[in-house]
This record gives C-alpha cells, structure tokens and sequence, in this order.
C-alpha cells in the first residue's frame, strides 16, 4: 500500500514473482473516499496504468504513484471549477448577481 494522500491509498495487488521482469503487471487498486474522485473515474485511472503505463523489465510503482496524484489534483481542480461554476449559475438564477442588480436608468 502506497498512501498519496492522507486519504487516498493506491494497493499494488497480483505481484507476479518476477515482478518487474515479467510480462504481467501488477494490479492497481485506487482507495479514494467519493468527494476525491468517483468510482467510474477511479476504474479508469486503474485501467489507464495497467494499459498505458506498463511496460515488462519496468519498475512502475513510483510512476503509477506520480500519475495518480497528478490526476487527482488535475480532477480535485477540475470539480471546484465546476461547483464554483454551478454555484455561480445558481447565484444567477436567484437574481444575486452584480449585473441584475446594478442600478438602471429609465427614460
């Protein structure tokens, strides 16, 4: 177990006995609470180390380490973009906005 984050823990399980010379990779197992990331983005982030960032004779658990805690921050930064954006929608909608309420003239 590899902990990236105080919460957040990537599991190496299936380490083949000629592991890294051997052909097989080593099966990641992200752990990671929802509100960090959700279960269908951490099955592909699983996926993607196994598919693209492995290579036989190759040592990947520092690199599989790096890419995680890049693409969580990457993900982190993403989703308060977007509930800053939803928020800011919502400020909109409720007329709190600086422009509805800025003073108008009348003829």
């Amino acid at each position: 177990n590899i902990q990236l984050r105080p919460d957040v823990v990537l599991e190496l399980r299936e380490i083949s006995k000629d592991y890294p010379s051997g052909s097989d990779p080593p099966t990641p197992v992200l752990r990671a609470p929802q509100w960090i990331m959700d279960e269908t983005r951490k099955k592909e982030l699983e996926q993607e180390l196994v598919t693209a960032m492995f290579e036989p004779d190759t040592e990947v658990a520092i690199l599989w380490v790096e890419h995680c805690r890049s693409v969580i921050d990457e993900y982190q930064h993403q989703e308060g973009a977007n509930n800053n954006q939803t928020d800011k929608e919502e400020e909109n909608e409720d007329g709190n906005d600086e422009k509805s309420n800025s003073t108008k003239t009348t003829p």
